[in-house]
């Protein structure tokens, strides 16, 4: 299933979803996991709309990042 922003749901319990996206001449997956009512975003997307990082919100009741200050003006801004 694929939501609005994007993310590929290979799984609803628990919850598991994937982003690819490109950050230049390569590209990358981000990984989404459901974790205690929220979601754990690894490896999360740079340079992308935000519709996408909205999207993972939206997914869970909170987003517990993993290398990114996920949400932060400068998240939204492309990973600066």
């Amino acid at each position: 299933m694929q939501t609005p922003g994007g993310w590929k749901q290979l799984g609803s319990d628990p919850l598991i979803a994937v982003f690819e996206y490109s950050f230049g001449p390569g590209t990358a997956s981000a990984l989404v996991a459901g974790v205690d009512g929220g979601v754990i975003v690894v490896s999360p997307p740079c340079r992308v709309a935000a519709s996408v990082l909205d999207a993972v919100a939206a997914l869970g009741s909170g987003i517990r990042s993993l290398g990114s200050p996920f949400g932060s003006p400068a998240a939204r801004r492309g990973c600066e």
